[in-house]
This record gives structure tokens, C-alpha cells and sequence, in this order.
């Protein structure tokens, strides 16, 4: 199988993470978003010329991160198991999956999108908006940190595939090592075979700014 990925991508960050926590045997072809070729080359795979694509077979994809992961839990059975099978633990990690998302994701990106502005075109309220989402997430998973070793209990998930590219936007751009749980989660990572791969082909790779921070 070939993933077709984006560098700068957190959602193709997020599968690769996954396809080294699921001890996958796959190839990957990055491609660049912002030029036209490329697009039209992912337009020929999938009508929606999106990232990240898994494409199994020439007439065979899967598209959409979350998808592509539980896709690859279903059919792999080595490695870590990204949902759990206890379904209350598997609501947990996908609940996750989308707040990380939704409320810390989104929001790091406009703000990083608001930093690059000149001063006169920031728009204020958009960037208090923003910082009170990314506040309120953190605290909440701060305060997940003081049980959990991993986002969701003891075992690495779903959940954590998410999180680890959101943190990375955020050391840059709203950094959290004021809070102790969250700091004592990042280090940690640091250690984790799939997040040093990850690092490892991004900093193989040229013509992009490495998005992780190795601080």
C-alpha cells in the first residue's frame, strides 16, 4: 500500500504516526498542495484531491485520516491497537479525536494564520477566539494528563495520533510547558518509536520547514 501525503499536513502526520504504530509495510509519495500538477494528479484518485489518500489497490483508496486509521486497526492486527476494543474506551478515543480536532487543531491554525499577517490586517477578536480555544483544550487535557499516561488510559490510540501534531503546531505557536502534565506527555513522546520515525522522514525530506519541534 502508498500513502500520498502532505509534509506540513497534521491530518497525513497523523495516519503516518499510525502506520508506524501498526508496524505497517507501506511506501509514501508526498505531494505539494499548493501546486496545480500535483492536485491534478490526486484529482485522478480522488474526485475530492484530498490528503492523506491510502491507495491499496490502482482502483482501491481510502480517504480521510480518522478513516484511514481505523481502517488500518481493522486490517492489521500487529502493532498497537489504535481503538480499543472496549467500546465505552473506544467512544473515549474517537470523542477525542474530534475535540483535539475541532477545538485545538482549527484554532492553532488560524492563529498561526493571524501571527503571519501584518499587524493592521490581524484581526483581534479572531485571535482572542482563538486563544481561548486553545487555552480551554489544553486545560482539559491537562487535567486528562493527571490520571491518563496516554490521551486515553495506559495504551496509545487513536487519540494520540491526533494530539501529537496539534502539540507540535502549538510549541510554535502557543506554547503550553507551563503546564506539567501536558509537558511530562510531550517529552514523553519524544521517546515513542513512532514519533521519532515520523521525525526521522521529515527531516529526510527537502523543500519544507520540519512542522516538529525537537525542544
Amino acid at each position: 500500500m502508498q500513502l500520498l501525503f502532505c509534509p506540513e499536513d497534521m491530518h497525513s502526520q497523523k495516519v503516518l504516526i499510525a502506520l508506524y504504530e501498526k508496524l505497517a509495510q507501506f511506501d509514501s509519495q508526498a505531494v505539494d498542495i499548493h501546486d496545480p500538477s500535483d492536485m491534478r494528479f490526486l484529482a485522478q484518485i480522488d474526485p475530492f484531491a484530498s490528503v492523506p489518500l491510502l491507495q491499496l489497490k490502482p482502483n482501491t483508496v481510502v480517504a480521510q485520516a480518522t478513516i484511514i486509521i481505523e481502517f488500518l486497526d481493522e486490517e492489521l492486527q500487529q502493532g498497537s491497537q489504535l481503538i480499543p476494543h472496549e467500546p465505552n474506551l473506544a467512544r473515549e478515543v474517537r470523542y477525542l479525536d474530534s475535540i483535539i480536532q475541532q477545538h485545538l487543531y482549527e484554532p492553532l491554525l488560524e492563529l498561526k494564520r493571524q501571527h503571519q499577517l501584518k499587524l493592521p490586517q490581524q484581526n483581534r477578536s479572531t485571535i482572542q477566539q482563538c486563544e481561548h480555544a486553545i487555552n480551554s483544550c489544553l486545560s482539559v487535557l491537562e487535567n486528562r494528563f493527571e490520571a491518563n499516561y496516554w490521551s486515553v488510559a495506559d495504551g496509545f490510540s487513536l487519540a494520540d495520533c491526533t494530539l501529537i501534531p496539534a502539540l507540535s503546531l502549538a510549541c510554535s505557536v502557543y506554547p503550553f510547558s507551563h503546564m506539567h502534565q501536558l509537558n511530562r506527555y510531550w517529552q514523553q513522546v519524544k521517546f515513542r518509536g513512532s514519533y521519532q520515525l515520523l521525525q526521522q522522514q521529515l527531516n529526510d525530506m527537502k523543500g519544507f520547514e520540519n512542522p516538529f519541534i525537537a525542544s
